[in-house]
């Protein structure tokens, strides 16, 4: 697992671009760019949430269980 916080530059995007297809499971609390994680924390009615990108964890061969999805919330339009 990885945890990718606010990052300026283009640290976070590369970090998430090295792992793409490797099976390590990336959080982070804004998308970075195009290379965004798997779990993106989103603030939410003045409350952390978090979001999903299966399709992410998918192509680096994790599955996300369907209790963990149905505890996500929306992405935002946009991705954000």
């Amino acid at each position: 697992m990885l945890y990718v916080g606010r990052m300026r530059g283009p640290g976070a995007a590369d970090a998430l671009r090295a792992l793409r297809g490797v099976p390590v499971l990336t959080v982070t609390d804004a998308r970075a760019g195009g290379a965004g994680g798997m779990v993106h924390f989103v603030l939410r009615e003045g409350r952390v949430r978090f979001a999903l990108d299966p399709r992410a964890a998918r192509a680096s061969g994790l599955t996300l269980r369907s209790k963990l999805q149905a505890l996500a919330v929306p992405p935002a339009p946009g991705g954000g």
